[in-house]
């Protein structure tokens, strides 16, 4: 199957690679392939503090669209500290899961089938579960996320979740 080239002008995130750096957003500037077919990119990003460089030699896996739509698969409106809401979709993505026997207390979780999870879409984002998250990662999704519910920014009213700073992959 051939890959889908990705259009000069499109926005395109570059991710953190540690908890050291930081994740940049980015302009595709142009493509090529190499001679043994790889399809290669060159972007120009823009760093927070306003640094701004150009990249070559990126491949398709170094890099994302833009997402410009976002499907909540969970049953709850998910509200981000900012104020955007993102309302339930009526579809509740869920995984199946098996268990290992206990020992000394401890189970090994499989993960099973993923029901009502679309197939990917350049530029939608699925809003899921941190349990389907995790069983996603491990069918190599990555058009998947989950609320930021442990991280410290995450706003609480009497022991309930109200709002949460943004998304985890």
């Amino acid at each position: 199957m051939k890959e889908k080239i990705v259009k000069d002008g499109t926005k395109i995130i570059l991710f953190a690679l540690d908890t050291e750096d930081t994740s940049v957003t980015g302009v595709i500037t142009g493509h090529w392939s190499t001679m043994d077919d790889k399809l290669m990119y060159e972007c120009h990003y823009k760093e927070l503090d306003g640094t701004e460089g150009d990249l070559d030699n990126l491949m398709r896996k170094d890099f994302e669209v833009v997402p410009n739509k976002f499907i909540n698969l969970t049953p709850h409106t998910i509200t981000l500290n900012n104020g955007t809401e993102y309302h339930a979709s009526g579809k509740v993505a869920r995984v199946e899961n098996q268990f290992s026997n206990f020992c000394c207390g401890i189970s090994t979780v499989f993960y099973g089938e993923i029901e009502n999870l679309p197939e990917p879409e350049e530029g939608t984002i699925y809003i899921v579960s941190a349990m389907v998250l995790a069983a996603a990662k491990e069918k190599g999704r990555t058009d998947v996320v989950a609320p930021a519910t442990g991280h410290p920014d995450c706003i609480r009213k009497d022991g309930f979740i109200v709002s949460v700073p943004g998304f985890v992959r």
